[in-house]
């Protein structure tokens, strides 16, 4: 006896498309979130370093050193704008390599350039190895000449060690100071992993601050 053919459909496959897609729906989803907060995370490690102290008129406006012109131009924006009258330096004790001066004559000569004049710059007695010893050398000075309050200028990444340390030295005087970061600089908490030079400023400067964290004077 033949058998008759089944009348019966085959089975529906609709559901495995249908696992399928959501699970490539899933992955998706997964990797766009992944990416979310990622971002979210690098934004906030790079948006920590950073902190800028509401701008108002100082007796003085001060460069600390090791960020080359852009801080120095930075303060001659302040101070040309008449937001100081004393235009201060931190002296370093080096030397301005291949020439017979020492870099802080360098340091004058442009900040001459930049429009200051003479009367208005000061130096640090001090010869300063760290930020913290900046910090000390500028507070001896502000107590000589009797300087009140100052807005001290540094790299955007560096202002947020800059503020715990001063206001270390700082504490118990009655003397103002004001941290601001260089406008327009290289450094973004949006873009510093794009770059081996921001990455490495990010790592360097969160290293340095567990180090003051621990009690090192750096």
């Amino acid at each position: 006896m033949n058998e008759q053919p089944s009348l019966l459909p085959n089975p529906p496959r609709r559901s495995c498309c249908l696992t399928s897609i959501g699970s490539v729906t899933l992955i998706f989803l997964f990797l766009i979130v992944s990416a979310f907060v990622l971002e979210t995370a690098l934004l906030a490690i790079g948006g920590f370093l950073i902190i800028a102290d509401p701008l108002e008129k100082a007796q003085a406006v001060a460069v600390l050193s090791g960020g080359g012109m852009p801080r120095m131009e930075e303060a001659a924006r302040l101070y040309q704008a008449g937001y100081a009258q004393i235009y201060i330096l931190t002296e370093t004790g080096e030397a301005l390599a291949g020439y017979n001066i020492d870099y802080i004559e360098h340091l004058k000569l442009e900040a001459l350039k930049l429009g200051i004049p003479p009367t208005a710059i000061r130096v640090t007695d001090q010869h300063a190895d760290s930020t913290y010893d900046e910090a000390v050398a500028l507070r001896q000075l502000m107590e000589r000449e009797f300087i009140s309050s100052c807005i001290v200028i540094t790299d955007p990444f560096h202002t947020m060690r800059t503020r715990l340390i001063f206001r270390d030295v700082f504490k118990g005087s009655n003397m103002k100071i004001i941290v601001r970061p260089v406008s327009g600089h290289w450094y973004r908490s949006s873009t510093w992993w794009a770059t081996a030079q921001g990455r490495k400023a990010t790592i360097e400067e969160y290293i340095k601050l567990f180090v003051y964290w621990f009690g090192l004077k750096q």
